[in-house]
């Protein structure tokens, strides 16, 4: 599409001024690019705003207050309105260059929810347990929703009124396994697009850069595996029987 508003990229970013370098080049000028800081105490926004992204403060920590930002950011621009929304770590470990392999479904009609599967990874890119956490996190979606999912990447796209149905509400860790349930719940068109994961250039990831930060939020993020089944489970016993036999048709 020309217009690059049509595509709205956010970046939900905690002290990654160096990788920001690299990564808003590739991005700014072809997409509409958002820089959401969560409380940055490097040159990030400097750097955000001299790139020419769009930049906007989320003074509330966590992951998904960063997103939820973005899109309430977003919305109070209604003239402006994209047709997709990317969600991209600004750490740089997921390319710029595969971006139009995850919108193009969307913007084909053929899909409504695309997720990059971190398939080819750079040496180190990946620590070991994190693969686990990956592994166990799908696992027990599957269990939950009988949907399977090979990957909890951070790169996805969304058709920007299936966002909006989907009523998010995860403001840490459990964002993506929200969307990814409600997905499956909401009947969305799927699709996981194979993607090179790169090692990052500068710094350590807030999860996987230690054990102990993976431990920390491995557990918040399946414990909302947990709890989002807990509240589907809930909403399924206050439907009619033909709604209830709806929501059990889930297809990719």
């Amino acid at each position: 599409m020309s217009d690059i508003n049509h595509i709205a990229v956010i970046l939900p970013c905690l002290d990654e001024g160096p990788n920001l370098n690299l990564l808003l080049p590739q991005l700014v000028g072809r997409y509409r690019t958002i820089v959401v800081d969560n409380g940055s105490k490097d040159d990030s926004i400097a750097i955000a705003t001299k790139a020419g992204s769009e930049v906007i403060s989320c003074g509330a920590k966590g992951y998904g207050n960063a997103v939820l930002a973005g899109m309430a950011y977003i919305a109070n621009q209604p003239d402006n309105l994209p047709q997709v929304i990317v969600v991209c770590d600004a750490d740089g470990t997921s390319p710029a260059s595969a971006i139009p392999s995850i919108i193009q479904p969307i913007l084909s009609g053929s899909k409504d929810f695309v997720i990059g599967q971190r398939k080819f990874k750079q040496k180190g890119a990946m620590p070991s347990h994190a693969n686990f956490g990956n592994w166990l996190t799908v696992t027990l979606m599957q269990w939950c929703t009988g949907f399977r999912y090979h990957e909890m990447g951070p790169l996805r796209a969304i058709r920007y009124r299936s966002l909006l149905d989907l009523n998010m509400i995860d403001r840490t860790w459990g964002w993506n396994v929200e969307m990814q349930m409600k997905a499956i719940w909401q009947q969305l068109r799927i699709e996981e697009v194979p993607i090179t994961y790169l090692r990052r250039a500068y710094g350590k990831s807030k999860i996987s850069g230690s054990l102990w930060g993976s431990i920390k939020a491995g557990t918040k993020i399946i414990s909302r595996v947990g709890y989002f089944y807990g509240e589907y489970l809930l909403k399924r016993m206050t439907l009619a029987p033909s709604q209830t036999s709806e929501c059990n048709s889930n297809q990719k």
